[in-house]
């Protein structure tokens, strides 16, 4: 039996004895220990994944546990977090729900944080993979490791072939020559176009790019203080690259300058996925789980995934990733039972299961480790191991900010620099709803 799962099933075995110790200490918010112990009674976990790949993880666990009763309510992803919200402040949400790198901070006063007595930092950060250290606190861990959703680089094969390129870039100044190179233009109209960068109205994960950016320079976009309060780096320098947000807007909408020598892009296009799928533009940055859903659009299209570009001499290297995490509400009166059964779902047969299914990466260091269940996966494995995320604490608002970014800057009504000066404190204003909760 794999390490992991032996430890997990270990420990479900010993929860009844430990559960009066372990969930002695509240949550963070409040919330008092349940009565009910161990992977037993009933658990209600609220998320987005589909009802048939949950059930199916459902079923082996309840087979496991013939006193657990767990439902699993799938939830539109479009108003999931607004109704999760109104349930939690009502008393009537679920015992387990998603977070995300997007929704942490929203939720973190209505969910309980798991001490560091029941679950040890040095366990949590030599059992999951590096982005995970999202949910740790220094009181505790806020969110069980559940799975990774790294960006990648999707590319079509026959354009990059018709131009006697095997491969995409590898580094981020390579873009250049390789957009002067596939980009076609009939004066400042955009015929094909190698790469969509510039622009946020269609550029779906033009945010998260930006963010990448930033992120491999070595800025984490939004730390904690010595006082544990959540402070905006937007604004700040990097170890290797002054002001990196900066540096990451002049590089990006370098290539909607219809001047520039590797224009390629334009608020005028469509959707960069749509023309992706439709085969004429060369490459698209879309996150792992996205490639089942390209496959259906069009069968026919001939494309590979590959690695996040990185920068040039940089120290590390790092791509960007959606992290899920199983959280649980400070309201429910199953704590024991919603904590065992989230370790259990993010045990390694489970986290395998869920990982090859929705072709996302899996959570744990083991199995990132280890060898993947289909080559394809080889690219969206190793892009687990070196995924990074950041506190984002409003989706909707971090990315109305990142457009007026580009959007004055393309317009130029603002420098780079005064683009960023003006979000660092629209970041800092957003930051502060959680610190003085």
């Amino acid at each position: 039996m794999k390490a992991f799962q032996t430890i997990i099933l270990a420990a479900s075995g010993f929860i009844i004895v430990l559960a009066v110790i372990v969930f002695s200490v509240s949550g963070r918010g409040g919330g008092s220990s349940s009565s009910a112990v161990g992977i037993i009674g009933n658990v209600t976990l609220w998320g987005t994944l589909p009802n048939v790949l949950m059930t199916q993880q459902i079923a082996i666990l309840e087979d496991e546990n013939e006193n657990l009763s767990l439902t699993y309510v799938q939830k539109n992803p479009a108003t999931y977090d607004e109704e999760l919200l109104g349930a939690l402040a009502s008393g009537t949400g679920p015992d387990l729900f998603f977070v995300t790198d997007e929704t942490l901070l929203s939720h973190q006063d209505k969910l309980f944080t798991i001490s560091f007595d029941s679950f040890s930092r040095r366990d949590f950060t030599n059992t999951y993979a590096d982005v995970a250290s999202l949910f740790l606190r220094t009181d505790g861990i806020q969110a069980v490791p559940f799975m990774i959703d790294p960006l990648l680089v999707y590319y079509n094969r026959g354009i990059l072939a018709s131009n006697f390129r095997v491969n995409p870039p590898e580094f981020w100044d390579e873009y250049f020559t390789f957009s002067e190179d596939i980009s076609q233009k009939n004066e400042r109209v955009v015929t094909q176009s190698a790469v969509a960068l510039g622009t946020m109205n269609n550029v779906l994960h033009g945010k998260d790019i930006l963010a990448l950016l930033t992120l491999q320079t070595g800025n984490p976009i939004v730390g904690i203080d010595e006082k544990g309060l959540y402070i905006s780096n937007l604004g700040q320098n990097s170890p290797s690259v002054e002001k990196p947000l900066s540096s990451a807007v002049r590089y990006v909408t370098s290539f909607s300058e219809p001047e520039s020598p590797h224009y390629s892009w334009n608020a005028s296009l469509d959707l960069d996925r749509k023309l992706f799928i439709a085969g004429d533009l060369a490459v698209y940055f879309g996150y792992a789980s996205e490639i089942t859903e390209i496959r259906r659009l069009n069968p026919n299209l001939n494309f590979d995934i590959s690695y996040a570009p990185q920068i040039r001499d940089a120290r590390d290297t790092s791509t960007i990733a959606r992290v899920t995490g199983l959280a649980i509400s400070n309201m429910s009166q199953n704590k024991a039972g919603a904590y065992s059964t989230a370790l259990n779902l993010s045990r390694s047969d489970i986290n395998a299961s869920i990982a090859t299914t929705q072709k996302t990466a899996p959570v744990l260091k083991q199995l990132l480790s280890g060898e993947t269940p289909e080559p394809l996966l080889e690219v969206t494995y190793n892009s687990g191991i070196i995924s990074r995320a950041w506190w984002d604490p409003d989706a909707g608002e971090t990315f109305l900010m990142m457009s007026d970014i580009l959007n004055t800057v393309n317009s130029g009504i603002s420098t780079p620099d005064d683009a960023i000066d003006t979000a660092n404190r629209r970041m800092t204003l957003l930051l502060n709803r959680y610190n003085s909760r």
